[in-house]
């Protein structure tokens, strides 16, 4: 089975976008997109020149991709200065809900076709509760820490998929005030993450995304915890800025959200250790008539300050 396609890393916000391997050995199109009621919804698409090749391009000619549930369809519409393929849904995403199918006719009259769900509502804000122990942050010059136990309720009677992403908030020194305050310019970026109970098989820390994967199996429905050491990911200056406040964002996730982003973890671990493989990891897919990824996911979101 030929590898047809390696990672490439194009970063948007927080969101870093892949062409998957695949298993064809013509070149062929892709398309990643995700979709959330608490996020914009951005998709990319591409078709591949070569397949030993990471290089992609779309012809100039005019293609059609939709988003459309059993009510209506929804177009995107082209992000400037992206060549073509970033385009971004028109809709208001705090109406997204529910399941839908990703349409893609290109140019050249191939149909791509994805579906998923946006996961329902069965963890309550209140129920995410945020424990922080030896903190390290009172010497500047140095990259601060913290350990942290994240807990919380989810009483679904199916198998649950996560995926935590902790942010350090920013704040910097108001001459005019004389305070700490956010820095609008840049609110917030993610925190580095390591495990503590690391002898847990259902954690998978990511390097292609901030944040760690967890998987839990309906048996353990129910109260779920886990502990972290979160660190900053440079020094800190204690006269121009202070790490006070945590925000973190917890995603419940389609299994397909899961199983591509934990095939692309492996991928780069895999990589990194240049330890070659009997049988190749191949990125997960969803996708019929082409590869890549179309998965839904629900955040809630939790605010720790402290010192």
């Amino acid at each position: 089975m030929l590898l047809a396609l390696a990672c490439f890393a194009i970063l948007s916000s927080c969101t870093s976008e892949y062409i998957p391997e695949g298993d064809q050995v013509t070149p062929g199109y892709y398309m990643v997109c995700f979709v959330s009621p608490d996020a914009p919804v951005i998709a990319t698409i591409g078709k591949f020149v070569n397949p030993f090749s990471n290089d992609s391009g779309l012809p100039e000619t005019p293609y059609v991709l939709r988003m459309e549930n059993e009510h209506k369809s929804f177009p995107f519409y082209v992000l400037p200065n992206t060549n073509g393929r970033r385009l971004k849904l028109l809709s208001n995403a705090e109406k997204l809900d529910g399941a839908y199918k990703l349409h893609w006719l290109t140019s050249d009259s191939v149909v791509l076709t994805a579906q998923t769900e946006i996961p329902s509502s069965t963890i309550q804000s209140n129920s995410l509760i945020v424990e922080l122990f030896n903190p390290n942050f009172s010497e500047s010059g140095i990259r601060q820490s913290i350990d942290v136990r994240i807990s919380w309720n989810d009483e679904s009677d199916t198998d649950n998929y996560y995926h935590l992403i902790p942010y350090k908030v920013n704040y910097r020194f108001d001459v005019t005030s004389g305070k700490f305050v956010i820095n609008t310019e840049n609110p917030k970026e993610a925190l580095e993450m390591s495990f503590i109970d690391n002898h847990q098989n259902n954690q998978l820390l990511l390097q292609h995304e901030p944040g760690a994967l967890i998987a839990e199996d309906n048996s353990n429905a129910g109260q779920l915890s886990y502990r972290f050491r979160l660190r900053t990911n440079g020094i800190i200056d204690l006269k121009k800025e202070i790490f006070k406040h945590i925000q973190f964002e917890l995603r419940k996730v389609t299994k397909d959200y899961y199983l591509f982003h934990r095939s692309v973890a492996l991928q780069l671990a895999n990589n990194n250790q240049r330890i070659p493989l009997y049988e190749p990891i191949l990125t997960h897919t969803n996708v019929s008539g082409g590869c890549g990824i179309f998965a839904g996911y629900r955040s809630i979101f939790q605010d720790k300050l402290f010192q």
